[in-house]
Protein backbone atom coordinates (compact mmCIF):
# COMPACT_ATOMS: atom_id res chain seq x y z
CA UNK A 1 0.00 0.00 0.00
CA UNK A 2 2.81 2.51 0.93
CA UNK A 3 4.49 1.86 -2.39
CA UNK A 4 1.47 2.66 -4.38
CA UNK A 5 1.61 6.08 -2.74
CA UNK A 6 4.81 6.61 -3.33
CA UNK A 7 4.45 6.49 -7.38
CA UNK A 8 7.55 8.54 -7.96
CA UNK A 9 10.64 5.99 -6.55
CA UNK A 10 12.25 3.81 -8.89
CA UNK A 11 12.09 0.94 -6.39
CA UNK A 12 9.99 0.18 -3.50
CA UNK A 13 9.95 -2.73 -0.95
CA UNK A 14 8.14 -4.79 -0.09
CA UNK A 15 6.89 -5.23 -4.31
CA UNK A 16 3.42 -6.34 -4.84
CA UNK A 17 2.53 -10.24 -5.82
CA UNK A 18 2.89 -11.60 -9.08
CA UNK A 19 -1.19 -11.37 -9.14
CA UNK A 20 -2.41 -7.92 -8.10
CA UNK A 21 -1.44 -3.97 -8.89
CA UNK A 22 -2.11 -0.86 -6.87
CA UNK A 23 -6.08 -0.70 -8.31
CA UNK A 24 -7.05 -4.27 -8.87
CA UNK A 25 -6.23 -7.53 -7.27
CA UNK A 26 -5.94 -9.37 -10.34
CA UNK A 27 -3.95 -7.23 -12.50
CA UNK A 28 -3.56 -8.60 -15.96
CA UNK A 29 -7.28 -8.21 -17.64
CA UNK A 30 -7.15 -11.58 -19.43
CA UNK A 31 -6.56 -13.57 -16.20
CA UNK A 32 -9.89 -12.13 -14.97
CA UNK A 33 -11.39 -13.45 -17.80
CA UNK A 34 -9.59 -16.93 -17.75
CA UNK A 35 -11.16 -17.38 -14.14
CA UNK A 36 -14.17 -16.84 -14.56
CA UNK A 37 -14.60 -19.21 -17.49
CA UNK A 38 -12.57 -21.98 -15.56
CA UNK A 39 -14.58 -21.50 -12.30
CA UNK A 40 -18.04 -21.81 -13.91
CA UNK A 41 -16.84 -24.22 -16.11
CA UNK A 42 -15.69 -26.34 -13.24
CA UNK A 43 -19.15 -25.37 -11.30
CA UNK A 44 -21.04 -27.17 -13.90
CA UNK A 45 -19.15 -29.58 -15.14
CA UNK A 46 -18.55 -31.56 -12.09
CA UNK A 47 -21.85 -30.93 -10.55
CA UNK A 48 -23.22 -32.31 -13.76
CA UNK A 49 -20.96 -35.52 -12.92
CA UNK A 50 -22.02 -35.60 -9.35
CA UNK A 51 -25.57 -35.67 -10.55
CA UNK A 52 -25.20 -38.38 -13.98
CA UNK A 53 -23.55 -40.63 -10.94
CA UNK A 54 -26.61 -40.04 -8.63
CA UNK A 55 -28.97 -40.70 -11.90
CA UNK A 56 -27.14 -44.05 -12.93
CA UNK A 57 -27.20 -45.27 -9.81
CA UNK A 58 -23.65 -46.98 -10.96
CA UNK A 59 -22.36 -48.96 -7.58
CA UNK A 60 -19.07 -49.59 -8.67
CA UNK A 61 -15.85 -48.70 -7.39
CA UNK A 62 -14.64 -46.28 -10.25
CA UNK A 63 -17.88 -44.51 -10.94
CA UNK A 64 -17.30 -43.84 -6.45
CA UNK A 65 -14.19 -42.32 -7.13
CA UNK A 66 -15.04 -40.49 -10.00
CA UNK A 67 -18.17 -38.98 -7.99
CA UNK A 68 -15.21 -38.40 -5.20
CA UNK A 69 -13.34 -36.52 -7.82
CA UNK A 70 -16.16 -34.26 -9.29
CA UNK A 71 -16.66 -32.72 -5.46
CA UNK A 72 -12.87 -32.22 -4.92
CA UNK A 73 -12.70 -30.38 -8.38
CA UNK A 74 -16.13 -28.59 -7.53
CA UNK A 75 -14.03 -27.12 -4.58
CA UNK A 76 -12.11 -25.46 -6.81
CA UNK A 77 -14.61 -23.79 -8.92
CA UNK A 78 -15.79 -22.80 -5.56
CA UNK A 79 -12.37 -21.42 -4.94
CA UNK A 80 -12.16 -19.65 -8.50
CA UNK A 81 -15.18 -17.68 -7.57
CA UNK A 82 -14.62 -16.52 -4.64
CA UNK A 83 -11.23 -15.04 -6.09
CA UNK A 84 -12.80 -13.73 -9.03
CA UNK A 85 -15.45 -12.08 -7.17
CA UNK A 86 -13.04 -10.31 -4.70
CA UNK A 87 -11.35 -8.88 -7.81
CA UNK A 88 -14.64 -7.14 -8.83
CA UNK A 89 -15.94 -6.22 -5.64
CA UNK A 90 -11.91 -4.33 -4.59
CA UNK A 91 -11.65 -3.16 -8.62
CA UNK A 92 -9.29 0.30 -8.72
CA UNK A 93 -9.70 0.06 -5.69
CA UNK A 94 -7.56 -3.02 -4.39
CA UNK A 95 -4.38 -1.25 -2.82
CA UNK A 96 -6.36 0.39 0.27
CA UNK A 97 -7.66 -2.70 1.12
CA UNK A 98 -5.15 -5.16 0.08
CA UNK A 99 -4.14 -6.17 4.29
CA UNK A 100 -8.22 -6.57 4.89
CA UNK A 101 -8.59 -8.95 2.21
CA UNK A 102 -5.35 -11.24 2.96
CA UNK A 103 -6.11 -11.46 6.74
CA UNK A 104 -9.83 -11.78 6.22
CA UNK A 105 -11.63 -14.79 6.68
CA UNK A 106 -13.06 -15.17 3.29
CA UNK A 107 -9.03 -15.58 1.55
CA UNK A 108 -8.50 -18.35 4.70
CA UNK A 109 -11.28 -20.09 3.30
CA UNK A 110 -10.70 -19.77 -0.47
CA UNK A 111 -6.60 -20.79 0.18
CA UNK A 112 -8.02 -23.71 2.57
CA UNK A 113 -10.67 -24.81 -0.32
CA UNK A 114 -7.89 -24.55 -3.24
CA UNK A 115 -5.32 -26.86 -0.84
CA UNK A 116 -7.81 -28.94 0.17
CA UNK A 117 -9.02 -29.26 -3.74
CA UNK A 118 -5.84 -29.97 -5.08
CA UNK A 119 -4.17 -32.30 -3.06
CA UNK A 120 -8.05 -34.91 -2.89
CA UNK A 121 -7.72 -34.62 -6.28
CA UNK A 122 -4.39 -36.21 -6.99
CA UNK A 123 -4.80 -38.13 -3.87
CA UNK A 124 -8.50 -40.00 -5.67
CA UNK A 125 -6.53 -39.88 -9.15
CA UNK A 126 -4.22 -42.10 -7.45
CA UNK A 127 -6.93 -44.01 -5.83
CA UNK A 128 -8.32 -44.34 -9.42
CA UNK A 129 -5.34 -45.48 -10.87
CA UNK A 130 -4.40 -48.10 -8.31
CA UNK A 131 -8.48 -49.77 -8.96
CA UNK A 132 -7.45 -49.51 -12.49
CA UNK A 133 -3.57 -50.83 -11.96
CA UNK A 134 -5.17 -53.95 -9.98
CA UNK A 135 -8.32 -54.76 -12.91
CA UNK A 136 -6.30 -54.79 -15.78
CA UNK A 137 -2.55 -55.75 -15.13
CA UNK A 138 -3.72 -58.26 -12.02
CA UNK A 139 -7.33 -59.06 -13.40
CA UNK A 140 -6.77 -62.34 -11.52
CA UNK A 141 -5.29 -61.04 -7.79
CA UNK A 142 -7.49 -61.80 -4.93
CA UNK A 143 -7.03 -58.13 -3.62
CA UNK A 144 -9.56 -56.10 -4.94
CA UNK A 145 -10.46 -52.94 -3.90
CA UNK A 146 -14.45 -53.04 -3.24
CA UNK A 147 -16.93 -50.40 -2.89
CA UNK A 148 -16.93 -50.88 0.49
CA UNK A 149 -13.18 -50.48 0.81
CA UNK A 150 -12.96 -47.78 -1.27
CA UNK A 151 -15.43 -45.43 0.26
CA UNK A 152 -13.09 -46.29 3.41
CA UNK A 153 -9.93 -44.95 1.06
CA UNK A 154 -12.05 -41.96 0.29
CA UNK A 155 -12.64 -40.74 4.03
CA UNK A 156 -9.94 -41.13 5.50
CA UNK A 157 -8.49 -39.52 2.46
CA UNK A 158 -10.81 -36.41 2.92
CA UNK A 159 -10.67 -36.65 6.80
CA UNK A 160 -6.45 -36.67 6.66
CA UNK A 161 -5.83 -34.12 4.40
CA UNK A 162 -8.95 -31.64 5.54
CA UNK A 163 -7.53 -32.05 9.10
CA UNK A 164 -3.38 -30.87 7.70
CA UNK A 165 -4.73 -28.03 5.73
CA UNK A 166 -7.28 -27.32 8.46
CA UNK A 167 -4.18 -26.38 11.17
CA UNK A 168 -2.54 -23.01 9.59
CA UNK A 169 -6.39 -21.75 10.05
CA UNK A 170 -5.72 -21.43 13.82
CA UNK A 171 -4.01 -18.96 15.62
CA UNK A 172 -0.47 -20.50 15.44
CA UNK A 173 2.49 -19.16 15.51
CA UNK A 174 4.21 -21.30 12.98
CA UNK A 175 1.39 -20.99 10.95
CA UNK A 176 0.95 -17.64 11.16
CA UNK A 177 -0.62 -15.98 7.84
CA UNK A 178 -0.24 -18.83 5.86
CA UNK A 179 -3.01 -18.67 3.77
CA UNK A 180 -2.09 -14.68 3.37
CA UNK A 181 0.81 -14.37 1.35
CA UNK A 182 -0.35 -13.68 -1.91
CA UNK A 183 -3.99 -11.70 -3.31
CA UNK A 184 -5.05 -15.05 -4.15
CA UNK A 185 -4.58 -16.22 -0.89
CA UNK A 186 -2.67 -20.05 -2.33
CA UNK A 187 0.15 -21.42 0.02
CA UNK A 188 2.78 -22.02 -2.36
CA UNK A 189 5.20 -19.71 -0.69
CA UNK A 190 8.56 -20.68 -2.15
CA UNK A 191 7.18 -20.64 -5.70
CA UNK A 192 6.25 -17.04 -4.71
CA UNK A 193 10.01 -16.07 -3.11
CA UNK A 194 8.20 -15.07 0.59
CA UNK A 195 10.57 -17.05 2.16
CA UNK A 196 12.56 -15.44 4.91
CA UNK A 197 14.33 -16.86 8.76
CA UNK A 198 11.49 -15.52 10.75
CA UNK A 199 8.94 -17.42 8.96
CA UNK A 200 9.11 -21.29 8.24
CA UNK A 201 6.15 -21.70 7.07
CA UNK A 202 6.73 -22.57 4.02
CA UNK A 203 8.58 -25.71 4.86
CA UNK A 204 5.53 -27.01 5.58
CA UNK A 205 4.18 -25.98 2.01
CA UNK A 206 6.85 -27.88 0.31
CA UNK A 207 6.72 -30.94 2.20
CA UNK A 208 2.80 -31.12 2.55
CA UNK A 209 1.97 -29.73 -1.19
CA UNK A 210 4.84 -29.88 -3.79
CA UNK A 211 6.43 -33.27 -2.27
CA UNK A 212 3.74 -35.14 -2.14
CA UNK A 213 1.54 -33.99 -5.10
CA UNK A 214 5.40 -34.81 -7.00
CA UNK A 215 4.81 -38.58 -5.76
CA UNK A 216 1.49 -38.81 -6.43
CA UNK A 217 1.93 -37.74 -10.42
CA UNK A 218 5.43 -40.20 -10.70
CA UNK A 219 3.05 -42.93 -9.18
CA UNK A 220 0.31 -42.23 -11.55
CA UNK A 221 2.49 -41.96 -14.66
CA UNK A 222 4.69 -44.96 -13.30
CA UNK A 223 1.38 -47.28 -13.51
CA UNK A 224 -0.07 -46.13 -16.77
CA UNK A 225 3.10 -47.21 -17.86
CA UNK A 226 2.16 -50.51 -16.64
CA UNK A 227 -0.82 -50.02 -17.70
CA UNK A 228 0.04 -49.52 -21.40
CA UNK A 229 2.33 -52.32 -21.43
CA UNK A 230 -0.01 -54.74 -19.99
CA UNK A 231 -2.15 -54.26 -23.00
CA UNK A 232 0.43 -54.34 -25.47
CA UNK A 233 1.34 -57.64 -24.22
CA UNK A 234 -2.09 -58.90 -24.23
CA UNK A 235 -3.05 -57.49 -27.63
CA UNK A 236 0.01 -59.72 -29.24
CA UNK A 237 -1.53 -62.60 -27.62
CA UNK A 238 -4.97 -62.12 -28.26
CA UNK A 239 -5.15 -59.82 -31.60
CA UNK A 240 -8.39 -59.42 -32.92
CA UNK A 241 -9.75 -55.45 -33.58
CA UNK A 242 -11.89 -55.56 -30.74
CA UNK A 243 -8.33 -55.84 -28.60
CA UNK A 244 -7.07 -53.48 -31.12
CA UNK A 245 -10.02 -50.51 -30.58
CA UNK A 246 -10.01 -51.11 -27.16
CA UNK A 247 -6.02 -50.47 -26.77
CA UNK A 248 -6.31 -47.21 -28.79
CA UNK A 249 -8.97 -46.04 -26.44
CA UNK A 250 -7.19 -46.47 -23.35
CA UNK A 251 -4.41 -45.18 -24.85
CA UNK A 252 -6.18 -42.04 -25.63
CA UNK A 253 -7.66 -41.69 -22.53
CA UNK A 254 -4.41 -42.63 -20.63
CA UNK A 255 -2.76 -39.63 -22.53
CA UNK A 256 -5.21 -37.58 -21.51
CA UNK A 257 -5.18 -38.14 -17.67
CA UNK A 258 -1.71 -38.37 -17.02
CA UNK A 259 -1.14 -35.60 -19.66
CA UNK A 260 -3.50 -33.17 -17.75
CA UNK A 261 -2.77 -33.65 -14.46
CA UNK A 262 1.06 -33.48 -14.94
CA UNK A 263 1.00 -30.34 -16.95
CA UNK A 264 -0.74 -28.82 -14.20
CA UNK A 265 1.41 -29.45 -11.49
CA UNK A 266 4.90 -29.86 -13.26
CA UNK A 267 5.22 -26.29 -13.45
CA UNK A 268 4.56 -25.30 -10.14
CA UNK A 269 7.02 -28.78 -9.03
CA UNK A 270 9.77 -27.26 -11.36
CA UNK A 271 9.28 -22.97 -10.19
CA UNK A 272 9.72 -24.27 -6.94
CA UNK A 273 13.05 -26.05 -7.38
CA UNK A 274 14.13 -23.39 -9.26
CA UNK A 275 13.38 -20.89 -6.46
CA UNK A 276 15.71 -23.16 -3.92
CA UNK A 277 18.76 -22.71 -6.45
CA UNK A 278 18.08 -19.04 -6.10
CA UNK A 279 17.14 -18.63 -9.82
CA UNK A 280 14.86 -16.00 -10.32
CA UNK A 281 11.22 -16.62 -11.90
CA UNK A 282 9.14 -14.15 -13.68
CA UNK A 283 6.14 -13.31 -11.79
CA UNK A 284 3.42 -13.18 -15.20
CA UNK A 285 4.38 -16.74 -15.32
CA UNK A 286 4.29 -17.50 -11.90
CA UNK A 287 0.31 -15.89 -11.81
CA UNK A 288 -0.61 -17.34 -14.72
CA UNK A 289 0.80 -20.84 -13.70
CA UNK A 290 -0.97 -20.73 -9.91
CA UNK A 291 -4.35 -19.17 -10.61
CA UNK A 292 -4.81 -20.68 -14.45
CA UNK A 293 -3.00 -23.42 -15.10
CA UNK A 294 -3.12 -25.24 -12.08
CA UNK A 295 -6.98 -25.43 -11.22
CA UNK A 296 -7.52 -25.82 -15.20
CA UNK A 297 -7.48 -29.61 -14.42
CA UNK A 298 -10.65 -29.31 -12.08
CA UNK A 299 -12.28 -27.73 -15.37
CA UNK A 300 -10.92 -30.99 -17.41
CA UNK A 301 -11.14 -33.35 -15.42
CA UNK A 302 -15.26 -34.27 -15.82
CA UNK A 303 -14.75 -34.36 -19.10
CA UNK A 304 -12.24 -36.59 -19.32
CA UNK A 305 -13.29 -39.21 -17.10
CA UNK A 306 -16.79 -38.68 -18.31
CA UNK A 307 -15.50 -39.72 -21.80
CA UNK A 308 -12.94 -42.73 -20.00
CA UNK A 309 -15.87 -44.17 -17.80
CA UNK A 310 -17.37 -46.29 -20.26
CA UNK A 311 -13.97 -47.90 -21.25
CA UNK A 312 -12.81 -48.99 -18.36
CA UNK A 313 -15.66 -50.53 -16.94
CA UNK A 314 -15.76 -52.85 -19.71
CA UNK A 315 -11.80 -53.09 -18.43
CA UNK A 316 -13.28 -54.08 -14.96
CA UNK A 317 -16.06 -56.52 -15.95
CA UNK A 318 -13.82 -58.05 -18.54
CA UNK A 319 -10.65 -57.98 -17.80
CA UNK A 320 -7.41 -59.60 -20.13
CA UNK A 321 -7.06 -62.89 -20.38
CA UNK A 322 -3.82 -63.84 -18.04
CA UNK A 323 -0.80 -65.89 -18.61
CA UNK A 324 -3.21 -68.69 -16.58
CA UNK A 325 -6.09 -68.33 -19.73
CA UNK A 326 -3.29 -68.29 -22.13
CA UNK A 327 -2.23 -72.05 -21.25
CA UNK A 328 -5.24 -73.28 -20.31
CA UNK A 329 -6.19 -72.12 -23.87
CA UNK A 330 -3.36 -73.62 -25.30
CA UNK A 331 -4.03 -77.21 -23.15
CA UNK A 332 -7.52 -77.18 -24.53
CA UNK A 333 -6.35 -76.69 -27.98
CA UNK A 334 -3.41 -79.44 -27.31
CA UNK A 335 -6.37 -81.73 -26.30
CA UNK A 336 -8.45 -80.83 -29.19
CA UNK A 337 -5.69 -81.86 -31.69
CA UNK A 338 -4.74 -85.14 -30.22
CA UNK A 339 -8.84 -86.06 -29.93
CA UNK A 340 -8.95 -85.54 -33.16
CA UNK A 341 -5.85 -87.79 -34.08
CA UNK A 342 -7.49 -90.62 -31.73
CA UNK A 343 -10.22 -90.01 -33.79
CA UNK A 344 -8.54 -90.40 -37.27
CA UNK A 345 -6.52 -93.17 -36.22
CA UNK A 346 -9.56 -95.25 -34.91
CA UNK A 347 -11.68 -94.33 -38.15
CA UNK A 348 -8.51 -95.18 -40.02
CA UNK A 349 -8.22 -98.64 -38.12
CA UNK A 350 -12.09 -99.31 -38.74
CA UNK A 351 -11.53 -98.41 -42.54
CA UNK A 352 -8.41 -101.08 -42.60
CA UNK A 353 -10.36 -103.38 -40.73
CA UNK A 354 -13.34 -103.35 -43.68
CA UNK A 355 -10.74 -103.52 -45.90
CA UNK A 356 -9.42 -106.50 -44.77
CA UNK A 357 -12.64 -108.19 -43.90
CA UNK A 358 -13.80 -107.57 -47.54
CA UNK A 359 -10.40 -108.90 -49.25
CA UNK A 360 -10.77 -111.83 -47.18
CA UNK A 361 -14.80 -112.61 -48.33
CA UNK A 362 -13.16 -112.12 -51.97
CA UNK A 363 -10.58 -114.82 -51.43
CA UNK A 364 -13.17 -117.04 -50.43
CA UNK A 365 -15.79 -116.72 -52.73
CA UNK A 366 -12.79 -117.28 -55.47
Amino acid sequence: RVCCLAKTAKRCLPELDAFSSCADLLAHPILRVAIWIVGIIALIGNTYVALWRLKRNINTVNSFLVGQLAIADFLMGVYLIIIASADAYFRDNYSENERNWIRSITCQIAGFLATLSSEVSVYILACITTDRLICIVYPHSKSKITLRLAKIIAACGWILIAIIFAIPLFDIQFFRYFYSKSSVCLPLHIATGQVNDSDRSWLYSIVMITFTNMVGCLYILGAYIAIFIKLHQNKKVFSNKHTNKQDRVVTRNMVLIVGTDLCCWIPIIIMTYLTLANIPIDKTIFAWVAVFVLPLNSAVNPIIYTMSLTIFRKQTIQPHPSIIDVHQQRRRSTLMLFTRSQNSNFIKQIYDSSSTTVTSTRSKKS
